[in-house]
């Protein structure tokens, strides 16, 4: 699939998944997860065959939270206020963010409720 096809749906995927994380914890969540791993395994499992134009992804995760101005690490109880930063490599990125590696839906579903607990 076309890279830009992929970028605007990842966008998409993306705003979904906020909107979920931030209003629910309903079922929909955990199926949407569980099948983005599925389409990465997927892709993953091309890409070892050799298969071409084939990708393989890595998901990474990351709670933050923006109050009056300031940013919070919602996986990190012991941080303060983290700063906002860009430079040319990165784009914006928030500086010392915790960012965990999920290899399965439950690890990044775990992620997720463990940030919501400091929240």
């Amino acid at each position: 699939m076309c890279g830009v096809v992929w970028c605007v749906l990842w966008c998409v995927l993306w705003c979904v998944l906020c909107v979920l994380l931030t209003y629910t914890t309903h079922p929909s969540l955990s199926f949407f997860l569980r099948y983005l791993f599925h389409a990465a395994a997927q892709a993953a499992q091309q890409a070892a065959e050799g298969v071409e134009g084939a990708v393989k992804y890595t998901v990474k995760a990351s709670y933050c939270e923006i109050y009056n101005e300031q940013v919070f690490d919602l996986l990190n109880l012991q941080s303060q206020c983290l700063q906002v930063r860009w430079n040319l490599t990165n784009g914006f990125f928030v500086k010392d963010l915790i960012v965990v590696e999920c290899s399965n839906a439950e690890d990044l579903l775990g992620t997720f409720a463990l940030a919501k607990l400091s929240h």
